[in-house]
């Protein structure tokens, strides 16, 4: 069983209360277990790789962010993508990397899960949740500022209720 913080690409890595930690494991301090005992209990301790990883995981949300914007998912579909321009070809293959689209002898295909989610009006479409995932991902670049602020980076209310800036997403 994954914990919320550990994704199925991840590896189980040693923790501070895991027994018998390999001392030649770049996660478990220099001290060994019981420097790691003076880690946040529960915390998933990261690997630098992992570490690369976390940093760079907002270039998949990006691709899949400006698919949904460019209808991508919907094109492909409905057999209308247009490649002919470089820019929605890069799009488009990004998409493939990414794992959500098939691409086999040039012609894009769906996957099962975005035939699902990603095409508008799918049987678990989350094109308008994922809207709204992009439209706030501005304040969770502020939250530094949050940090040493204390305040909000944003006026809470708009949270309240469906925000104006998602409102042109919702039937």
């Amino acid at each position: 069983v994954l914990s919320p913080r550990q994704s199925p690409k991840s590896s189980a890595r040693p923790t501070a209360d895991s027994a018998d930690p390999d001392p030649a494991d770049p996660v478990v301090p220099a001290g060994g277990a019981a420097d790691a005992a003076d880690a946040v209990e529960g915390a998933e301790m990261k690997t630098v790789q992992e570490i690369v990883d976390l940093a760079s995981a907002y270039y998949g949300s990006a691709v899949l962010f400006a698919a949904l914007d460019c209808d991508v998912f919907a094109q492909v579909e409905a057999g209308t993508l247009d490649v002919s321009n470089r820019g929605m070809r890069l799009l488009a293959d990004a998409c493939v990397a990414e794992g959500l689209l098939e691409k086999r002898d040039g012609v894009y295909a769906n996957t099962p899960a975005g035939r699902m989610a990603l095409v508008p009006g799918g049987p678990a479409d989350l094109t308008k949740a994922i809207r709204y995932n992009r439209d706030v991902y501005p304040a969770w670049g502020r939250l530094a500022e949050l940090a040493k602020t204390g305040r909000p980076v944003e006026r809470p209310e708009i949270h309240f209720r469906i925000p104006a800036r998602t409102r042109e997403q919702t039937p």
